[in-house]
């Protein structure tokens, strides 16, 4: 039988170790990849990155899953990845709190896999159109996709999916039941689960 529960990861702040926003400062000006690279282990990475928390107030960081277009994790959340076959690559990222590097260990996240998860015949959605021509935009990320104004009702599709990917219509990383109920009973910090079903609703 078909999969149809799906989650959307969102990161969830939980206190001072899990705050809201991690003010500070990264060591490089960019990244080596695109926001949102398709292709991770096709980009050349050979710079290290580091991140010096500025709020004076955190004294350690606890969070297993963090970030909004980026994401941080843990090497907990990545034990969840490989147990189930997780595609991914994780690139080492330095936190220094306090002055001193932390003892845990983190990674910026990048998804291999990437799929339309929406059933377009279903769903209920408006697409993106040109002004001038009324024409379908295509996404210059996903080729082939239109661009999602907004979804109203999202059906998922027939198929077999990871328990883990970036999902083509709404960029975010949504997980199978069974990584979340792992991640659940592992205890991985800040993370919620948000169903994708029909009663979900996306705008750009």
């Amino acid at each position: 039988m078909t999969e149809k529960n799906y989650y959307i990861l969102k990161y969830k702040a939980c206190g001072a170790e899990c705050p809201i926003r991690l003010s500070g400062r990264l060591n490089q000006h960019k990244w080596e990849w695109d926001g949102f690279e398709t292709k991770p282990n096709d980009v050349d990475i050979v710079k290290n990155y580091e991140f010096t928390v500025s709020d004076r107030k955190i004294k350690s960081l606890e969070f297993d899953f963090y970030g909004y277009l980026t994401k941080f994790v843990s090497e907990k959340f990545l034990k969840v990845c490989d147990d189930l076959n997780v595609k991914f690559r994780a690139v080492p990222l330095k936190f220094i709190v306090q002055k001193k590097e932390i003892d845990k260990k983190y990674y910026i996240f990048l998804p291999v896999d990437h799929f339309s998860l929406l059933d377009a015949e279903l769903s209920e959605f408006e697409a993106v159109r040109d002004d001038e021509t009324g024409e379908l935009f295509e996404d210059k990320i996903y080729p082939g996709q239109v661009v999602y104004e907004n979804i109203t009702k999202f059906v998922i599709s027939d198929g077999e999916f990871p328990h883990l990917f970036k999902c083509s219509e709404i960029l975010e990383l949504v997980c199978t039941r069974e990584f979340m109920q792992l991640a659940i009973e592992r205890g991985l910090n800040c993370i919620d689960f948000i169903p994708l079903d029909v009663n979900f609703k996306y705008n750009t």
